[in-house]
């Protein structure tokens, strides 16, 4: 089952209160995702880095993805895709986590390279092995999640993905790195085009040159609260693209992709809180300071309001 080109929110996580024990706030959560499909996006990941979800017991993870899941069906959005992060160190967890969650609802697990003991036991053949057992085992297709920055800078070799690629049950990537040579070498590898592996960004601020050799769409934090601004970047990268870019066109594109990529440095500052701030001035869903312990804190504006009105400014023309 290809992934659906386009682009999804890696959702934050929403929490209550301390008063109400920091529990999970499934109500909000589902109406940001209802957000985002009425916005026009492709889907939502649940549980990813920006989510969180180290944080969350199992029983919450999966409780998170069932109701979430059930809201944007609910609500009629048949063809909104369900992505699930899933970041186990061991194997037999990690597919346990992946049937678990096929079961709630998701329809790709997007899982994180095991990477404990990067840089002295883990080699190549070890992250070959690893990921088969879970392709093998997983009862949903696996998305391979490459970020070094939360991975001890685990280093996965263009061979190993290809290896990976000829897995029915692989069925792409997300790159959350900035080489955008390195997301064209995979994506128009001719082995890779051949098994359907698709490559998606995981920063919106390479989706415009990342599009232009073979990537699909992107996993992008900012589109949690601009929506539409992701979505008309989408749509205008794809134009250029396929040689339909007219010099308007094209120009739109590059100014688009100058505002998002000026909004992702609030992300890469400031992290989950940057990002669940941005969402809650942007769309009202959330609370100030609205993560779980041991995340904390809030987020100084003072420099970033220029940016903050222009995507925003942004957003509302569309």
């Amino acid at each position: 089952m290809p992934i659906p080109h386009g682009v999804y929110t890696p959702v934050v996580t929403f929490f209550q209160d301390k008063a109400a024990g920091y529990a999970l706030d499934l109500d909000t959560q589902a109406k940001h995702a209802n957000f985002l499909a009425d916005s026009g996006l492709t889907g939502v990941v649940l549980l990813g880095s920006t989510g969180e979800a180290v944080n969350l017991t199992q029983k919450e993870r999966v409780s998170l993805v069932r109701s979430t899941t059930k809201a944007v069906r609910d609500a009629g959005h048949k063809d909104f895709t369900i992505v699930v992060g899933v970041a186990q160190q061991n194997w037999s967890e990690a597919i346990d986590e992946v049937n678990l969650q096929a079961e709630a609802g998701a329809q790709y697990a997007m899982v994180l390279a095991p990477n404990y003991f990067a840089g002295t036991q883990l080699t190549q053949e070890g992250i070959i092995e690893w990921y088969t057992a879970v392709a093998d085992a997983a009862k949903i297709p696996i998305i391979l999640y490459y970020y070094p920055g939360v991975s001890n800078n685990l280093k996965i070799d263009h061979s190993t993905f290809n290896t990976l690629a000829q897995h029915k049950n692989v069925v792409g990537t997300k790159l959350s790195h900035s080489e955008c040579s390195w997301h064209g070498l995979l994506a128009l590898d001719p082995e890779n085009v051949k098994n359907d592996f698709s490559v998606l960004t995981g920063l919106g601020q390479m989706l415009l040159p990342c599009m232009t050799v073979g990537v699909i769409g992107a996993i992008d934090a900012v589109s949690g609260a601009f929506p539409k601004t992701l979505k008309r970047l989408y749509d205008l990268s794809v134009l250029v693209r396929d040689g339909k870019g007219t010099p308007e066109i094209v120009k739109e594109a590059a100014h688009v992709q100058y505002v998002v990529s000026w909004a992702a440095e609030i992300v890469d500052v400031f992290g989950p809180l940057g990002t669940k701030e941005l969402t809650r001035r942007a769309t009202g869903f959330g609370r100030e300071n609205g993560s779980r312990p041991p995340m904390s804190g809030k987020v100084d504006w003072t420099d970033w309001e220029k940016v903050y009105k222009d995507i925003s400014d942004l957003e509302k023309s569309l």
